[in-house]
């Protein structure tokens, strides 16, 4: 499949969504206020066979963000993924998770971090879990110190992303597909790490059916030593 862009926009931000619509909408809030300028993001709802009402969210923020519906069947959020980065039109892809609340900061310092470091095939930025309770029945991406390439809250340069061959559709729950991409990607380059580009998780229940120690373990496995971008 051929790479093209389209200079209309800087940044694709790419998210699955599947049902939780009033999440959707607290996360399309928190990206209308970011600090990078809204008319050079794009953002991507890739709607995974959802059963409740996703299009009125996305209706009610058009003509405040540049945002489209792309809709599948319910293929898992690998498939939402690969979807929205097939259907993107920049050099840089963002994704987030439909429920993550974005810092101010957050598309812009990842981004200037890929600027500043050329060798960098991805930004990592830094996950901090919110609300919830924290116990073996609950999950939520943590990442304080780098190296754990949470598509939660990631920067891929998309030519990298497109020489990996996307994420691996195989995977249908939300586990271990976003560390599966990273073992691609890092074969073009390195992931540095942001650790003041901020991105907060909610604690959910687990529904994955992997426990977040056998995740972490995985994780674990592939580390390297992380670098850290320029502040």
């Amino acid at each position: 499949m051929p790479i093209t862009t389209d200079n209309t926009f800087q940044v694709s931000v790419v998210m699955p969504v599947h049902n939780h619509p009033e999440l959707l909408e607290k996360h399309l809030s928190s990206l209308s206020s970011q600090d990078f300028s809204l008319k050079d993001f794009e953002i991507l709802v890739c709607d995974d066979g959802s059963t409740e009402d996703i299009q009125s969210v996305v209706e009610k923020f058009r003509g405040i963000l540049n945002v489209r519906l792309l809709r599948q069947q319910q293929k898992g959020p690998a498939a939402a993924r690969n979807l929205g980065i097939k259907k993107s039109t920049t050099p840089i892809i963002v994704f987030l998770d439909s429920d993550v609340l974005a810092d101010q900061t957050l598309i812009s310092r990842l981004v200037t971090a890929l600027d500043q470091n050329e060798e960098w095939v991805g930004a990592e930025a830094c996950n901090k879990p919110i609300g919830g309770d924290e116990g073996p029945l609950w999950d939520s991406p943590v990442c304080h110190d780098g190296g754990r390439y949470h598509t939660a809250a990631i920067a891929y340069r998309r030519d990298a992303l497109f020489k990996a061959g996307g994420l691996d559709e195989t995977f249908k729950m939300p586990a271990c597909e976003d560390v599966d991409l990273a073992v691609q990607v890092l074969k073009e380059g390195p992931i540095g790490f942001v650790p003041d580009a901020i991105a907060k998780h909610p604690w959910r229940r687990d529904q994955s059916g992997i426990h977040p120690i056998i995740a972490t373990k995985k994780y674990e496995t592939i580390r390297p030593g992380v670098i850290r971008g320029k502040r």
